[in-house]
């Protein structure tokens, strides 16, 4: 065994023994990972006849994003909305009156089993909330490719990707319907449905989507604008500063009783700069936030090095 190549010595003439092979294949980011396909050599001790074998085949794995296991969400500000509201106000309390039943399909929740109807069918039965006490919220990623700063791990799209998939685990665990609409290497829309039902299509897209799309922010949210029915609420994640798509959401707001969060990652953070220019920037940032507020929007930022999940929580941290 070669070091961390995936190099292997075998002693023996493989061609005529079994033998088992196992490494460790380091997948620390999202993404699609192919393993495969194996090639195979061998030679005796004089080096006079060699074998050749190539396996050709290989299996995918499919990586998602870091998720983080949050107790809340309650971007701040002047415009804070609650999301601890989410425990609150923003979630109908929901208890066993507003449960119909149906029977068990593949693929359903197992937490949402009901024993009791279970035992009594013989028949696996699942609670099913009705849609008058669930709230919609639709998820906007923004994977525009003039909007991203960094590489790897540390760049603004996987913090991005890594809040959004922490924040959809959350709304899947407290029974919303989710709508997903990412903009990354193609335009992808996930239609609002039960987020525990489609938790792992959503989780999927957000492992495979790369910052490349050519739709801007506000051309997507324009789009919203025109499909989002009555009552729906809007968690908008993006690091642009422009204010076409801020305007947008000011009109989506003035159309009803509508919570609209901010998720907003600092993309100078990840990008080496004097102090000047950061102090410049942060002014900038802060003539912003301050349109921001004005239009009751909650916000939360994220920057580089940042506790993700104390910040989508509302907790203040010490970095």
């Amino acid at each position: 065994y070669f070091g961390n190549s995936n190099n292997f010595i075998i002693p023996t003439d493989f061609s005529k023994k079994d033998f088992n092979i196992k490494y460790k294949l380091n997948m620390d980011k999202r993404g699609l990972y192919k393993i495969g396909p194996i090639s195979m050599s061998g030679q005796d001790s004089f080096n006079l006849t060699g074998n050749n074998i190539l396996f050709d085949d290989y299996q995918e794995i499919l990586v998602y994003p870091k998720i983080y296991n949050i107790s809340r969400f309650s971007p701040g500000g002047v415009g804070f909305i609650g999301y601890e509201a989410l425990s609150s106000d923003f979630i109908s309390p929901i208890g066993d009156d507003f449960y119909s039943l149906r029977e068990y399909v593949s693929g359903d929740d197992l937490r949402k089993i009901h024993w009791k109807s279970t035992a009594k069918t013989s028949t696996l039965m699942i609670r099913k909330v009705d849609d008058a006490t669930i709230s919609r919220v639709a998820v906007i990623v923004d994977g525009f490719r003039g909007s991203h700063l960094g590489d790897g791990k540390e760049s603004t799209f996987e913090y991005l990707i890594s809040a959004a998939a922490t924040i959809v685990n959350y709304f899947a665990k407290n029974n919303y319907r989710v709508r997903i609409v990412v903009s990354g290497d193609r335009l992808c829309v996930i239609p609002f449905d039960d987020a525990s039902r489609n938790y792992h299509r959503i989780m999927e897209v957000f492992a495979k989507c790369e910052p490349t799309g050519n739709i801007s922010p506000d051309i997507i949210i324009s789009k919203e604008l025109d499909t989002l029915p009555t009552g729906s609420n809007i968690v908008f994640l993006t690091t642009s500063f422009n204010t076409d798509w801020l305007d947008k959401l000011k009109r989506i707001k003035r159309r009803g009783q509508m919570r609209i969060a901010l998720v907003l990652v600092e993309g100078e953070t990840f990008l080496p700069m004097s102090e000047v220019l950061y102090k410049q920037k942060m002014t900038m940032l802060s003539g912003f936030l301050a349109k921001i507020y004005g239009s009751g929007i909650s916000v939360c930022l994220l920057r580089k090095g940042c506790d993700i999940k104390s910040s989508l929580e509302g907790i203040k941290s010490d970095k």
